[in-house]
């Protein structure tokens, strides 16, 4: 029986350390001697801690007892050098392999006695001890590592450590994270530390030294100004390890570690019986004064219904893993600190602030008791009387619902009714049989059933609120007067399993390979996919390849497997999407999942021009989830490493994904190298730009400051600027109240300077400008236009409707598209494919076709013909007042598509090219595919970018196969002359949501890529309480940061002011705005929109139109010569799409006029051959784009100067 929630009482937290040292008298994690025992444990008195093990590092580890090893875990051969500080060779000195004994430590940790902090509490992290040859020389062959614990196995680490005679000690990290069993070898050298000693003095509270106490020394931090502790792969992990050194205060209280490694700050805490110490942090040679704070003793006693002590109640104080036991008369003590009460506390005002504790005794009838205790009264040492109730024990069952088998591991929890907080919640487990036994209160209770259990899908209680409603697995009940209750069973759904076969190159199967399940769901109002989480707990293969990943949530919107072999020593990696959850149809055949050559990614770093070792650098693997939806994106921390002695770092990586690295240097700060500074250095291996640091003050030139102010055009100061410099000596700094700045570290001559004021997070604007100064100026004047943050308007749907497909293929008209499809040689194609992949109006007076957009979300997309045996083909009843886009494919021919196709225009020929035979790195095969696995034809493939085997990538040519359309079973083939690497696509279909930006790889067997019907966005467009008709709106991807865009879209409000779209990509982002300078008063600003999920319509209401302005650029020449030919201007809208562009008049003093501009920021493009602006008004912000940037909020009318540029 468990009474106790898990995360309350059964783990120590990392971050619960500190809690600890100042809650109980002496500080660290424990556990009684017998459980130590089974597990490893080493328990030594505090009393003989110093003349046992002395304070250096040389006896500890050689006293260090190893741990034994996991055959089956990871196995380590190591081999390096011992080198002195000075890079000398080390002989004889003592060299260990140990783990990161703070997770070792935290797995273990279960509630013990207080009392028994006063013992010194180890792990045994050592697993394996060696000693230096003559030329510093050490190996490690074929060494087991202890077991890891699934629950921190991503964070496990593990490390070489050495040290000499003289106590100079070093450590190098060579693992981090466990995926599975794993073979290492490597050749890892290690540099000792010159050393400095730390000393110290402890006394107590009045001021008086404190003698016999135990001073420990344990982890070891790389220091750094900003952030004193943060962790580092630098750090050295001595929490509770076996190799943290010990001594013992004087008589004057004075204590001396002799031996420290330098440049480095040291955990150190004192412990003494009678005295309470916080955690101390203290840089190598120095020396600190620790003096005990004020100890409370909260003392009470506990008793019984009736008055009668009980003895051997356990009382502890909530977020404590300690407890202390109540004697034969029900007294206990308990002792803390004022600052541990107010820590527990929700108010910290010590007026009103409660503390809480907890009192249970084990396996009886006992109800667990939460009480919160007034801080007040236990600062003034008034003792209170707790009365523990005889409770009603509450047993049941929890099994399947579909095979009616008992569910182990569920998580069984109980409150009061309504309850909110957890202070009297009780928790068990479910056993093996399924049963659970509870003892709670005997008044109305709520009983829930929640959890992580792997292949059963039970919620995620929130143990505040989820118990307040009653469903299939919470259940309120009244046990009032009652003793003992039998529920009926819980009823859990089973999960399906997915089951996986992982292969190499040559498709045998792979034996303990990792496989690993991650899913993401939608949230917000903006539907973006959150970071990803566990779908399963890992897996390894068996003989056959074969695996069985158990979900342990039922819904999820994305997910992928991903899978990381070794085969004959070198890293394989593997990866799967899988479909949204609901759209996965049920199968009995298991995914092949086939493994790539990892990817060698690797950089180097400096600081001050010079290699930077021990440097932290991460990196990050962008994650899209295979969705190409830019809302989908998210970055995930994949790999950790430090530099060499020469700067360098290495990652061995899953292939054909998007990666960047970031460092982390001294005094926090940072550098950063994306995936665009990643070149190819050879068939699988990548490298990335260097990143160049600066150590604190330092620059890599001279010194120069720019002292200067951000205003807007009033003069008011703008705080909170980033002002960054950008040529050569990279550094920034923020604005101060009064918009002052200073930004030193610059090198000499002009410097071009970005200025940043971010508006609100829900403005998503960026309001940026740039100035060049020289460096060395000391009032540089920066104004920005305030009015530039603007928030971007938002629509939210009125409602969604479910819709089972998203309509298309529909008759809308009398005409028909008809002719035939030929080969090169004008002989017919029979079987061949023809869709309508778009749709646009016809042109009306001086119109150009090639100047109107089309849709690909008409009604008419995805209407389709094959032709007969002559090649005929006919698609009837279309529009014939439209122009269509056709797209045409057949099998064993190169698709092609017709444009502007008129249906009161004779029917034309379609000649397809026969694709020619093509080795196989030279195409890629794939098949297009809707939910159900049928293939998609007449889809459409456009080539973006093509990544040769050298690393270079480039647009289509003529040696590449540009765009082609599938065939009728929806396969396609695109090729090149030469041998690539991989091809990202661009894939459309009538009827379907566009796909862009997925990578094909070549010499592939067919790959299937699915599409899926998208969602819909409909509204009505209003102005001033009527519909607004015939205004032109514009539709396109919000976020297009990397080229992920479908196409842009336009319509046109009918006569009720309707507008819509269909077969969008689904929970998208998108800009919706009306166009610029349009013959009506309606205007809508650039708005935004998120589209609801696959097969569902957001309806977005009546949407308000605004009146639109009118704007006249002027443009005077200083010269008073006519304005030169090819001189133009266009006004554009971030976000949007379309712009509106205007030849100038070739006259000194040149005037356009734009309509229908709406109340949006407009930004103004201005190109003058032979010409530069030097002045407007009234006055506008230059954008980084160059572009002059204005608020329209009104009619209003702009002067452009114009200046002749002098002749080079």
């Amino acid at each position: 029986m468990l009474n106790i929630p898990k995360r309350v009482s059964c783990v120590v937290s990392l971050a619960a350390v500190a809690y600890l040292i100042v809650a109980a008298p002496v500080a660290l994690f424990a556990q009684d001697k017998t459980a130590d025992q089974s597990v490893g444990v080493q328990n030594t008195s505090a009393r003989n801690a110093a003349t046992q093990t002395g304070a250096t590092y040389p006896l500890r580890m050689q006293a260090a007892t190893l741990a034994e090893g996991d055959p089956d875990g990871v196995v380590f051969t190591v081999r390096g050098i011992i080198q002195d500080a000075d890079g000398q060779p080390v002989p004889n000195a003592t060299v260990v392999l140990c783990e990161g004994s703070t997770y070792r430590i935290s797995s273990m940790s279960r509630p013990r006695p207080i009392e028994t902090y006063l013992d010194n509490y180890m792990v045994n992290d050592v697993f394996a001890r060696t000693t230096s040859d003559a030329d510093g020389r050490y190996a490690f062959t074929n060494v087991a590592a202890p077991a890891v614990t699934q629950h921190y196995a991503k964070s496990w680490n593990w490390s070489v450590a050495a040290c000499n005679s003289d106590g100079d000690f070093g450590w190098r990290r060579i693992k981090t994270g466990y995926q599975g069993p794993e073979t290492i070898k490597l050749d890892a050298g290690v540099r000792l530390k010159a050393s400095q000693p730390i000393s110290g003095t402890a006394l107590a509270v009045d001021g008086q030294p404190v003698a016999g106490a135990v001073v420990c020394l344990s982890s070891l931090n790389t220091p750094d100004s900003d952030a004193p502790y943060r962790r580092s792969l630098m750090d050295f992990d001595g929490n509770a390890s076996s190799l943290q050194l010990f001594c013992k205060t004087g008589a004057d209280g004075t204590f001396l570690f002799p031996k420290v490694p330098v440049d480095q700050v040291a955990t150190v805490h004192v412990r003494h019986p009678n005295h309470q110490f916080k955690l101390n942090h203290v840089a190598s040679g120095k020396s600190e004064v620790m003096q005990a704070i004020p100890r409370i003793m909260v003392r009470g006693k506990i008793v019984d219904e009736s008055g009668a002590p009980i003895a051997g109640v356990q009382f502890r104080s909530d977020g404590s893993s300690a407890y202390t036991l109540t004697d034969a008369k029900g007294r206990f003590a308990w002792p803390t600190t004022e600052e541990s009460l107010m820590r527990t506390s929700r108010s910290k005002s010590p007026a009103d602030a409660e503390a809480g504790f907890f009192a249970r005794v084990p396996d009886s009838d006992f109800v667990r008791l939460g009480v919160n205790i007034p801080v007040v009264e236990l600062l003034a040492g008034k003792e209170r009387t707790i009365v523990l109730q005889s409770g009603c024990r509450v047993t049941g069952k929890v099994v399947s619902r579909q095979r009616s088998e008992p569910v182990q591991g569920a998580t069984v929890t109980a409150n009061f009714v309504g309850a909110s907080d957890v202070l009297n919640l009780a928790a068990a487990r479910t056993d093996h049989e399924g049963k659970f036994d509870l003892v709670v209160q005997r008044r109305p209770m709520a009983v829930g059933v929640s959890g992580s259990v792997p292949g059963f899908s039970l919620p995620r209680l929130d143990y505040r609120d989820g118990l307040k409603i009653e469903s299939e697995l919470v259940r309120h009940i009244d046990l009032t007067g009652k003793e003992a209750l039998v529920l009926d069973d819980f009823v859990v759904d089973a999960l399906p399993s997915i089951d996986v076969v992982i292969v190499d190159e040559t498709e045998q199967p792979v034996e303990h390979a990792s496989v690993t399940a991650f899913y993401q769901v939608r949230q917000g109002s903006r539907n973006r996919l959150s970071v990803e989480r566990d779908l399963a707990s890992p897996v390894l293969t068996d003989r056959e390849g074969h695996s069985r990943l158990l979900p342990t949530v039922k819904t999820w919107d994305a997910a992928n497997i991903r899978v990381r072999a070794k085969i004959n020593g070198a890293v394989w990696f593997g990866s799967k999407h899988l479909a949204a959850s609901k759209d996965r149809a049920p199968s009995g055949d298991p995914l092949t999942i086939q493994l790539k050559n990892a990817w060698k990614l690797s950089g180097r770093v400096l600081i001050d021009n010079k290699p930077a070792e021990g440097i932290n650098v991460a990196l990050m693997r962008r994650i899209d989830n295979g969705l190409n939806s830019m809302v989908a994106i998210t970055s995930r921390y994949t790999d950790r490493t430090i530099t060499d002695r020469n700067g360098e770092y290495a990652f061995v990586a899953a292939p054909d994904e998007t990666y960047s690295v970031s460092v982390t240097g001294p005094s926090n700060s940072s550098g950063r190298s994306g995936s665009s500074a990643m070149d190819q250095t050879s068939d699988h291996e990548y490298r990335f730009g260097e990143i160049a640091l600066s150590s604190p003050g330092q620059s890599s030139g001279p010194h120069r400051t720019i002292r200067g102010r951000v205003v807007d055009f009033d003069g008011n100061p703008i705080a909170d600027a980033q002002i960054s410099s950008t040529t050569r000596t990279r550094t920034s700094t923020t604005s101060d109240a009064q918009g002052r700045f200073e930004l030193k570290g610059l090198a000499a001559g002009q410097a071009r300077l970005h200025v940043y004021v971010r508006g609100s997070e829900e403005s998503q604007t960026l309001n940026s400008t740039f100035v060049n100064a020289n460096a060395g100026s000391n009032d540089l004047a920066i104004r920005m236009d305030r009015r530039l943050n603007y928030t971007i308007p938002t629509l939210e749907a009125k409602q969604f409707v479910n819709i089972d497909q998203v309509p298309f293929g529909g008759d809308v008209g009398d005409g028909s598209l008809a002719g035939k499809v030929l080969d090169q040689d004008d002989q017919p194609i029979a079987g061949a494919v023809v869709r309508i992949n778009a749709v646009k109006r016809r042109p009306m007076g001086d119109e150009i076709a090639g100047q109107i957009e089309s849709s690909p979300s008409s009604f008419e997309c995805g209407k389709l013909a094959i032709t007969d045996a002559k090649g005929n083909f006919q698609i009837r009843n279309v529009s014939a007042d439209s122009l269509y886009e056709l797209a045409v494919g057949a099998t064993g021919y190169l698709g092609n598509q017709i444009r502007d196709l008129d249906p009161k225009q004779p029917p034309p020929n379609v000649n397809l090219a026969k694709l020619p035979a093509t080795p196989p790195r030279h195409a890629v095969a794939a098949r297009i595919i809707d939910k159900h696995g049928k293939g998609i034809p007449g889809a459409t493939i456009e080539v973006s970018r093509v990544v040769f085997m050298d690393g270079r990538s480039r647009k289509p040519d003529a040696d590449i196969t540009s765009a082609t359309v599938t065939d009728q079973e929806g396969k396609f083939v695109v090729r090149a002359a030469t041998p690539i690497r991989r091809m990202t696509l661009k894939i459309s279909a009538g009827g379907y949501a566009s796909f862009a930006n997925t990578s094909a790889l070549p010499g592939k067997p067919l790959q299937d890529i699915q599409l899926s019907h998208g969602s819909s966005l409909a509204g009505r467009l209003v102005f001033d309480g009527k519909p607004a008709a015939g205004v032109k709106l514009g539709l396109v991807q919000s976020q297009r940061s990397i080229g992920n865009i479908v196409t842009p879209m336009s319509t046109t409000t009918d006569e009720n002011g309707h507008f819509g779209w269909n077969h969008l990509t689904a929970a998208t982002e998108f800009a919706i705005y009306s166009l610029i300078d349009q013959d009506n008063a309606a205007t809508l600003p650039v708005t935004l929109v998120t589209s609801s999920l696959s097969n569902s319509l957001t309806d977005l209401g009546e949407v308000p139109a605004q009146k639109g302005h009118r704007v006249a650029l002027r443009f005077v020449t200083e010269d008073r010569k006519p304005i030169p030919p090819r001189a133009y201007c266009y006004l554009s809208r971030s976000k949007a799409w379309s712009s509106s562009r205007k030849s100038l008049p070739q006259r000194f003093a040149a005037t356009v006029r734009f309509n229908a501009v709406p109340t949006d920021i407009i930004r103004v493009y201005v190109r003058v051959p032979d010409y530069e602006v030097v002045n407007v008004e009234p006055e506008c912000q230059l954008d980084l784009n160059r572009r002059y940037a204005l608020y329209s909020d009104h009619d209003q009318s702009i002067t452009f100067t114009l200046r002749p540029v002098a002749s080079p």
